[in-house]
């Protein structure tokens, strides 16, 4: 996501349009962050990303597991 934001206009017009302090975007994009899912999201609405949920493919097979 680092790469994302960087490529999108830098660190510092990112944290603006996902109303993010800075300092706190860096911290949030670092290998130790571990930003909040609002965040996220923010982040990804500002680089023109979205998330979106899916049921998952059910495969059948000839033997039916139980519980899965």
């Amino acid at each position: 996501m680092r790469n994302v934001a960087q490529a999108n206009g830098g660190m510092s017009v990112i944290a603006k349009k996902a109303h993010i302090n800075r300092e706190n975007l860096y911290r949030m994009l670092s290998k130790k962050g571990n930003p909040e899912l609002k965040s996220v999201f923010n982040l990804l609405h500002a680089v023109g990303l979205e998330v979106s949920v899916e049921p998952r493919k059910v495969r059948r097979s000839k033997t039916a597991r139980v519980g899965g």
